[in-house]
């Protein structure tokens, strides 16, 4: 996977996080508090995987290096 395919595939998770729980804010319904909380530790685990020179490459392009 080419660093722009992972990145838009945190982005994915991260949209399908916030879809989950704003129908858990909207419901209350708990099995979709569980799926955001399941999309944001997949989105957790997948930030983790960059590589060291992708991670510069973030850094610089948004000033932070």
């Amino acid at each position: 996977m080419t660093a722009a395919e992972h990145e838009a595939h945190i982005k994915r998770l991260g949209e399908k996080m916030e879809l989950h729980h704003a129908v858990y804010v909207h419901t209350g319904c708990f099995a979709a508090r569980g799926s955001a909380d399941g999309y944001r530790l997949l989105m957790e685990a997948a930030i983790t995987q960059r590589t060291p020179a992708h991670v510069k490459q973030l850094e610089i392009e948004r000033g932070l290096s």
